[in-house]
């Protein structure tokens, strides 16, 4: 792990990253899992953090069994007709680009200020909302957004 540097993350991490329970449980293997954590954990202790959106696999996607680590591509997304679809969907409505630069804070406002529900790829091409609590992490995000506004 690459400490006091930017953490870079493909599109849909940037979601995941903000409302997932990355304790909840083991996904893939405990080394992805391990790692997953490690920058959850950065992100969610600091709101200074800088996140750097890239084309396709990141920091987090260490240790993934879909990962092919030649070309730094993911099997499931970066390949076939709708290549990086499910990183599209996030990025388009939030405004983020590839290799833009932004901050955790920025990020979980700008979820916050888009998004009124789970997007569908978290219901179509996810298959870990229900062990990472997901819903909950979302939702927990949007009182957080209630709780600013009331201040």
């Amino acid at each position: 792990m690459r400490d006091r540097q930017a953490i870079r993350l493909r599109g849909h991490h940037l979601f995941c990253m903000v409302v997932a329970n990355a304790e909840a449980g083991d996904i893939y293997n405990p080394r992805f899992a391990a790692n997953a954590r490690a920058y959850h954990r950065r992100i969610k202790a600091n709101p200074n953090q800088v996140i750097k959106v890239v084309a396709s696999a990141g920091d987090t996607c260490a240790f993934c069994p879909s990962l092919n680590v030649a070309e730094n591509k993911c099997r499931l997304y970066d390949y076939g007709l709708e290549a990086n679809q499910i990183d599209l969907d996030i990025l388009q409505p939030l405004g983020f680009e590839i290799d833009m630069k932004i901050t955790v804070s920025e990020l979980r406002n700008r979820i916050r200020s888009v998004f009124t529900s789970l997007p569908a790829m978290c219901y179509l091409d996810c298959p870990f909302g229900e062990v990472l609590h997901c819903d909950e992490g979302f939702h927990r995000l949007q009182k957080e957004s209630d709780a600013e506004s009331q201040r």
